[in-house]
């Protein structure tokens, strides 16, 4: 789930076929983060640690500054990049979890 996979330009290198590779790297920084939110429902122990705590930094108002600082590095709009780490974790939901996967959002991110 590399940075350049998701936000490819016309190169294949980071967001823009010049930007330095500090961009890349803070790039590099939210890809992790969504691949770490894609392992919410995980067994393991550690994957849905870091899954949450990759959860909180995105969407939870306290972190807010500082997730929209580290887009700002990776010329990325928070916006975007919220919405396409939701639509990761959706995908992940069984249709019979839905309603509580949200609770269990609105609980452990939203309200934190």
């Amino acid at each position: 789930f590399p940075y350049t996979t998701l936000f490819r330009s016309a190169n294949g290198e980071g967001n823009e076929p010049n930007d330095p590779l500090e961009v890349e790297l803070w790039g590099e920084v939210i890809a992790r983060a969504i691949e770490d939110l894609a392992h919410w429902f995980s067994t393991n122990h550690t994957d849905s640690k870091l899954s949450r705590q990759a959860a909180r930094w995105m969407f939870s108002p306290i972190h807010e500054g500082d997730f929209i600082q580290v887009c700002a590095f990776a010329n990325m709009d928070h916006d975007f990049v919220r919405d396409m780490a939701q639509r990761r974790w959706k995908q992940k939901v069984k249709p019979e979890w839905v309603e509580v996967a949200t609770i269990l959002w609105e609980k452990e991110v939203t309200r934190c």
